[in-house]
């Protein structure tokens, strides 16, 4: 196998005088591997918890109603109550809501073209309809903390 004269490999082998074989390919890796465990545990602080079962299954349901893995979920739910905040609704599902607001709007201007309902009517609808769409954005932007 022919490897890059400029990668990283190519310059360990040749700082430690070595052939390319499978087994230095493989010591290659694990002293990168080793390199990039160690500096990312200088600049990063890991944390291990232990859960009960009830307490992973309630874990493991807001995961998925937040599309996060549960790692993620932990530290941005425990971030968001420090700065007494909400974790946001995730993008796909406020992209869905849009689309149905623009859906909603689509409907009434149809509605109008074809000539089924007034244009006071219809004005009177939009507004509604935009009345609506702005108090759900901004709930789901900033929803007001319970006391």
């Amino acid at each position: 196998m022919k490897i890059n004269n400029t990668s990283a490999l190519h310059t360990y082998l040749k700082e430690k005088g070595l052939e390319y074989t499978e087994a230095t390919v493989k010591q290659y890796w694990t002293e990168y591997r080793r390199k990039w465990q160690n500096q990312k545990r200088k600049e990063q602080k890991t944390y291990t918890i232990f859960c009960s079962k009830q307490e992973q299954a309630v874990f493991t349901k807001a995961a998925i109603n937040h599309s996060l893995s549960i790692t993620t979920l932990i530290k941005q739910s425990s971030l968001a109550y420090l700065k007494q905040q909400f974790l946001q609704i995730d993008s796909a599902t406020i992209s869905e809501i849009k689309q149905t607001l623009t859906l909603m709007y689509s409907s009434v201007i149809h509605t109008l073209d074809e000539e089924r309902i007034s244009q006071s009517q219809a004005i009177a609808l939009l507004q509604k309809i935009e009345s609506i769409e702005q108090t759900i954005l901004l709930h789901i932007e900033s929803p007001k903390l319970q006391s």
